[in-house]
């Protein structure tokens, strides 16, 4: 999937004017509760766009404002209908799935060209935890996700470049729940 790009008085528009302008990049500082909600419930643009935004994983700031995608699908059983009478099936809703999260970014080391070994580190201790870990940003905010379960990392090469490192992190959202004994 590729990241959706706007000039600069595009996202202006559209965002108040709460774009900032860098290199022709626009980073989204802030947007209006209109863009996230209609009727009542969570706008579609939210799901499976990607956004660059901050993001914070067991509070630590993401570097270089990553980009991030969220996608979610649900459970449904199909049941065909028997006779010819009708086509299609009967459908049964049976849940709606965890959330599917994907953060993009590049770690830099922007005091010298030496490998950003200590923020690479991080990030693969964050990684290595077995649990839960806390996520924070405006998109999961949005849709009440306060955890996820981080379920691969890759560290893909940089050819010809010694002082960043590209990562995927692929993350499930999670949430307590807590079992009643009956």
């Amino acid at each position: 999937m590729s990241v959706n790009k706007y000039n600069i008085s595009d996202l202006n528009s559209y965002l108040d004017g709460n774009a900032e302008n860098g290199n022709n990049t626009a980073t989204v500082k802030s947007v209006p509760d209109s863009f996230y909600q209609k009727d009542g419930l969570v706008h579609t643009g939210l799901l499976g766009v990607e956004y660059f935004m901050p993001v914070k994983l067991n509070n630590w700031q993401l570097p270089n404002e990553p980009v991030i995608s969220i996608s979610g699908k649900k459970t449904i059983v199909e049941t065909p209908l028997a006779g010819n009478s009708r086509r299609g099936t009967v459908k049964e809703l049976i849940n709606t799935e965890d959330y599917e999260i994907k953060i993009k970014g590049v770690i830099i080391n922007e005091k010298d060209d030496a490998y950003p070994l200590d923020e690479v580190a991080k990030l693969v201790k964050l990684f290595e935890l077995n649990k839960s870990i806390l996520i924070v940003n405006m998109l999961t905010d949005r849709l009440e996700i306060t955890q996820v379960v981080i379920r691969s990392l890759d560290l893909p090469e940089m050819v010809g470049v010694q002082n960043a490192q590209s990562y995927v992190l692929s993350c499930v959202s999670d949430e307590d729940f807590i079992l009643v004994k009956s």
